[in-house]
C-alpha cells in the first residue's frame, strides 16, 4: 500500500481509526481499489456502463482481479500500518488472511471503485477479533436481513438513523437497535453470529463476529431475491422470530398478475395488464401477440414486457409502438418464457421531469407502513431514468434515485409531445399519490413496509397517477423523505409495528 494512500484513508476515517483492527479493512480496500483501477480500468468502466448479462460477466472479471489484488496487497498493507502506528503488533492476527475476510474486503474495494459513497464507512473486523455490541440491555434487537452485501450500508443507514430518532422519542420504552445480518450469519436456532451495527457517536458501521450469539426479538427483510426471502422466512419461522414481511405475503406482492387483478377489483388505478403464459405453444405466440397488442391499443408510448414475478426492473423490455412491435414482443416473450410467465401492459407515465438533456421518465416511490390496522404513506423518493431514450427507471437499468424535494417548483412535460404546455407539480399530486399507494398496499394484505411505484399521466387539465408495482423489500431508502416534512426518514409506524411483533412472542435477548 502506498504511504500517501494510507495517509489519505487515515484522514478519511479520522477518529474511527480507534476501531483497530476493523479499520484495516478500509485501508486494504483502498489499496485493492487503487491497484485494480490502475491495472484494469477498462474492466471497471465496463461494469459501470453495461447492464444485464454483460454487466454480470464484467463484474465477475472485476471480482477476480480484486481477489488477486487483496491477497497480494495484504502483507505490505499490514507492514505499512504497523510502521505508521495504525496497527499495534499484538493486533495482527491470522484472521486477516481468512478467505471470508478477504471476500468482504473485495466488496469494500468494489464500492470504492463503482459507487458514490452516501453512507458512513463500514469497518470489517477479521473473524478472530469479536466485536462487542453497544450495552443496551433494554433495547429491541432487530435483525435487518439482506442477501447482497455490496453497498448494503446505503440501505442500513437510513433505517439506523430513523430508528435512532424514534428511540429518542420513546425514551420510556425499549428503543430499536438494528443489526445488519446476512442470512449465513444466523445459526440453526435463529441466533446472530456475525453482524453489522451502527455507532452513531462516531458515525461508522462496524462488522464482526459477536462475542456470544444474540437472538433478535424481530427481523426486517430487505435486499433479498424472492427465493432467498422464502428460504430465510422458513428459518425465521422455525426459530419463532417474527419478521417483516412474511414470505408468503411478499410472494403475493411480487406477483404482478395477481396484484393487477386485485387492484382492478378494488378500483386502484393501474395499467391494463395481460398475462403471457410460459406454457403457450410456440406456434400460437405470434397470433396471440397480435391480439394482445390490439387489445391494449391505443398505446402511443408503447408497451412493457416483464417477468410476472420480477423485481427491481430485471428482465423488463420496452416495445415501441411501431411496425416492429409484434416481432419485439415475440422475442421478449420467448426469452422470459424460459424462466416463467410474463406480463404485457401499455406504457404509462408519459409526463416526464426535466433533465439536463430534456424530460426524463420517472417514478414516484412511496413507502407505506402498517400502523396498527391501517396503512399509511410515510415517506417517498424519486427514480429517474438514465436518459430520455430509456423509459426504464430502475437502478438496474441505470436509473438514479433522488429525494422528493427535487420536485418542488418543477413542471411535468409530455414525453411524446414536446410542444405541449408543461403542468406544474403541486403538493396536491403528492397527497393524491399517497392515498393511492395506501389503497394499493391494503388490497394485497397486511404488509408492514412496502414501496409503491407510481407514474403520472395527464387527465383533463392536470396530472393523474397510476400504480405500477408494490415492492415488499423496498430499496432506495437512503433517498426517502418524510411526506409531512422535508427531512430524511422512513416513518415511525415501522418501529411501532416491530415493537408490537416483538412483544407478541417470548424471545430472550441472548440464549
Amino acid at each position: 500500500m502506498r504511504i500517501e494512500l494510507l495517509e489519505r484513508v487515515r484522514a478519511e476515517l479520522g477518529r474511527r481509526t480507534r476501531y483497530a483492527p476493523a479499520a484495516v479493512s478500509q485501508y486494504l480496500a483502498a489499496a485493492v481499489a487503487d491497484r485494480v483501477g490502475t491495472a484494469a480500468p477498462a474492466v471497471v468502466e465496463a461494469v459501470r456502463q453495461t447492464r444485464g448479462d454483460h454487466r454480470a460477466a464484467a463484474l465477475e472479471t472485476l471480482l477476480r482481479h480484486a481477489g488477486t489484488a487483496a491477497r497480494s496487497e495484504l502483507p505490505g498493507t499490514l507492514r505499512n500500518l504497523q510502521a505508521a502506528g495504525c496497527l499495534p503488533a499484538d493486533r495482527v492476527s491470522a484472521g486477516f488472511a481468512a478467505p471470508e475476510y478477504l471476500e468482504r474486503v473485495v466488496l469494500l474495494a468494489l464500492e470504492r471503485l463503482l459507487i458514490n459513497a452516501a453512507a458512513p464507512p463500514l469497518l470489517t473486523a477479521p473473524p478472530d477479533q469479536p466485536q462487542p455490541l453497544p450495552a443496551a440491555a433494554s433495547a429491541l434487537w432487530v435483525a435487518v436481513c439482506f442477501d447482497q452485501p455490496l453497498a448494503i450500508t446505503h440501505e442500513l443507514y437510513p433505517l439506523c438513523t430513523d430508528a435512532y430518532v424514534y428511540g429518542l422519542e420513546v425514551r420510556q420504552q425499549a428503543a430499536p437497535e438494528l443489526l445488519g445480518i446476512h442470512g449465513s450469519w444466523l445459526d440453526g436456532r435463529g441466533r446472530i453470529l456475525q453482524a453489522i451495527h451502527y455507532d452513531a457517536g462516531l458515525d461508522v458501521f462496524i462488522e464482526g463476529t459477536l462475542p456470544e450469539p444474540r437472538r433478535p426479538q424481530a427481523a426486517l427483510v430487505i435486499a433479498h431475491a424472492p427465493p432467498d426471502h422464502a428460504e430465510l422466512g422458513s428459518r425465521l419461522d422455525a426459530a419463532g422470530i417474527p419478521y417483516v414481511n412474511p414470505a408468503r405475503l411478499s410472494a403475493l406482492a411480487d406477483d404482478k398478475w395477481t396484484c393487477w387483478q386485485r387492484w382492478r377489483d378494488q378500483d386502484v388505478r393501474t395499467p391494463v395488464t395481460e398475462l403471457l403464459p410460459a406454457a403457450t405453444p410456440a406456434a400460437a405466440m405470434e397470433t396471440q401477440s397480435r391480439l394482445l397488442l390490439e387489445r391494449t391499443s391505443p398505446a402511443p408510448g408503447g408497451w412493457f414486457v416483464q417477468p410476472r414475478h420480477g423485481t427491481e426492473g430485471r428482465g423488463v423490455t420496452w416495445i415501441a409502438a411501431d411496425e416492429d412491435c409484434v416481432p419485439a414482443l415475440l422475442t421478449a416473450w420467448r426469452h422470459l418464457a424460459e424462466s416463467g410467465d410474463a406480463i404485457l401492459r401499455p406504457r404509462v407515465g408519459l409526463l416526464g421531469l426535466a433533465g439536463d438533456d430534456g424530460p426524463l421518465a420517472w417514478d414516484l416511490r412511496i413507502n407505506v407502513c402498517l400502523d396498527g390496522q391501517a396503512h399509511r404513506a410515510t415517506s417517498a423518493c424519486l427514480l429517474l431514468a438514465a436518459s430520455r431514450d430509456n423509459p426504464v427507471t430502475s437502478v438496474e437499468a441505470g436509473g438514479q434515485a433522488a429525494p422528493t424535494r427535487w420536485l418542488q417548483g418543477r413542471y411535468l412535460h409530455d414525453l411524446l409531445d414536446p410542444g405541449a404546455p408543461p403542468l406544474p407539480w403541486s403538493p396536491a399530486q403528492l397527497a393524491q399519490a399517497a392515498r393511492m399507494a395506501e389503497r394499493a398496499v391494503s388490497a394485497i394484505g397486511p404488509l408492514t413496509l412496502a414501496g409503491v411505484d407510481l407514474k403520472f399521466d395527464q387527465e383533463g387539465q392536470g396530472p393523474c397517477c397510476s400504480v405500477l408495482d408494490v415492492n415488499p423489500r423496498p430499496a432506495g431508502l437512503l433517498h426517502a423523505n418524510l411526506l409531512n416534512e422535508d427531512t430524511a426518514g422512513i416513518g415511525a409506524p415501522l418501529w411501532r409495528t416491530l415493537s408490537r411483533l416483538a412483544g407478541s412472542v417470548s424471545a430472550p435477548g441472548c440464549s
